[in-house]
């Protein structure tokens, strides 16, 4: 035991010194000669910036006194007083995962304000990877101090959320400046440092880091900069086993891929990532679950762009017939009747300009069949009838 505990603070202040060194080395002129705003109609001076880091950020838990007591006051930056306290306050709470979590998140803030982007990816995997714990959820915490052992904590999507504005919105701030592809982000996430410190701390979580980079890859992929995100993973009561395999990464794989061709309109990217996914052909209920919504996803952003150019066109085309070949399968995973799945609409809409009648019928079939609702909360069948009329 003792052995442990030994570790767990070798490890900690390791990490801490990584990060404070990182961030000491990188600290410079431009960031001390700041325009500093006005408060209470005052120009700040460089000493009293500490006044906005208090205004702009009390999520960080500091105070007054916590900047004008330091040693160090007026001779460093206020930002390099609050790295070190963030530091400080790491090792006070070794074994604290909640305020860790926000801890990391604090010097998360701190470094992308500073535009040190290459540090706060690093960081930023440490706050994604206590995000996807279950060990910060209030109702995993709760069981804990009732005397639980992990393995006998039931478990559900919920313990898994993750914070969107602390990962997901940093997550795009910090790409939108590197510009790494996926492929290298994916590398520094499974092969960081500071994640196998954390693991070697024995973090009491469910996931291994490759399984915790799949969870910030849905994150990030479903793109919502607030609220949480609710991870799609098959959870089993009383066990601390999570289904993960090769075909729900190569889809999410692929949808991260997508999004990053389509935004540079490479069509060629696009029709090839699309075709990738064709070919997958899912087999557990949650793989059928994340094909559907990403194929949705992917429709959604390139049917608007059929008019600009027909390939597009021809890649909705392609991949709403091959969703619809699993709409057998959806309506038992979830009940897709009396809903709307708007790209069946579509299809038709397409279907029926391309005067190809019989298919657009064929597809408001499809739409009875599982009672799907068309436009104007009406049934296909009526779009059917006026199909039917122009065959006479």
């Amino acid at each position: 035991m003792f052995s442990i505990f030994l570790l767990l603070i070798i490890t900690v202040i390791c990490l801490s010194v990584i990060f404070a060194n990182k961030h000491l080395s990188n600290n410079s002129d431009e960031n001390n000669s700041k325009i500093l705003p006005l408060v209470q109609g005052k120009e700040l001076s460089k000493s009293d910036s500490y006044l906005v880091i208090l205004h702009e950020h009390p999520e960080y838990g500091l105070v007054e006194n916590d900047f004008v007591s330091h040693p160090n006051f007026g001779k460093c930056s206020n930002n390099d007083i609050a790295w070190g306290i963030f530091n400080k306050r790491s090792l006070m709470h070794i074994t604290d995962w909640k305020f860790q979590e926000q801890n990391y998140s604090n010097m998360l803030t701190l470094l992308i304000e500073e535009k040190r982007y290459i540090n706060a990816l690093d960081i930023l995997f440490i706050v994604s990877y206590f995000e996807t714990s279950g060990c910060i959820d209030d109702d995993y915490l709760n069981y804990i101090n009732k005397g639980y052992n992990k393995e006998e904590i039931p478990i559900n999507n919920q313990m898994f959320k993750i914070d969107n504005y602390k990962v997901t919105k940093n997550f795009y701030i910090i790409q939108d400046n590197l510009n790494l592809n996926f492929e290298t982000i994916r590398n520094k996430y499974i092969n960081s440092e500071a994640l196998e410190g954390l693991q070697s701390m024995q973090l009491p979580q469910y996931f291994d880091i490759q399984q915790s980079y799949e969870l910030f890859m849905q994150a990030i992929a479903n793109k919502s900069f607030s609220g949480y995100y609710i991870p799609k993973i098959d959870c089993f009561t009383y066990s601390n086993y999570i289904n993960f395999n090769e075909i729900t990464r190569r889809i999410y794989d692929l949808q991260l891929q997508f999004m990053n061709s389509f935004s540079k309109r490479d069509l060629l990217s696009v029709k090839q990532i699309c075709n990738d996914l064709i070919k997958i052909e899912p087999i557990t209920n949650n793989h059928f679950k994340i094909f559907h919504d990403t194929i949705n996803y992917i429709e959604n952003h390139i049917y608007p762009l059929r008019k600009v150019n027909i390939e597009y066109e021809y890649i909705f085309i392609e991949l709403c017939e091959k969703d619809i070949k699993y709409f057998n399968k959806l309506s038992i995973i979830e009940n897709i009747e009396n809903s709307k799945i708007v790209n069946l609409t579509r299809l038709c809409v397409i279907f029926e300009n391309k005067n190809m009648i019989n298919e657009a019928i064929k597809l408001c079939d499809i739409g009875m069949q599982y009672n799907i609702i068309d436009t104007n909360n009406k049934s296909f069948e009526n779009r059917k009838n006026r199909l039917l009329k122009k065959l006479i």
